[in-house]
């Protein structure tokens, strides 16, 4: 299974709860499958697990309506973002 997570909304300057909990979330789901994570930040990187990743655009920025287009090139089986987006 092919499963991508959205961790735009890692910070880059220290963890808070969304963060925390997103970063775990793909540590332990990477374990079981083929995990890709979506950053618009390189320096999130720093605070996520050493898996496979794609930068994409900022989930603030108005290129967020076409953001669909883009994961579904990545032929996810499942997507998930960690905020209510």
């Amino acid at each position: 299974m092919k499963l991508v997570i959205d961790a735009r909304f890692t910070r880059v300057d220290q963890l808070d709860g969304i963060s925390r909990f997103g970063a775990n979330l793909i540590a332990a789901t990477a374990r079981l499958a083929d995990v890709t994570m979506l950053v618009s930040d390189e320096r999130q990187l720093a605070w996520l697990p050493d898996v496979p990743w794609v930068k994409i655009n900022s989930p603030l920025s108005p290129a967020e309506l076409f953001v669909a287009r883009r994961v579904n090139r990545l032929g996810a089986d499942v997507v998930f973002c960690p905020m209510q987006t």
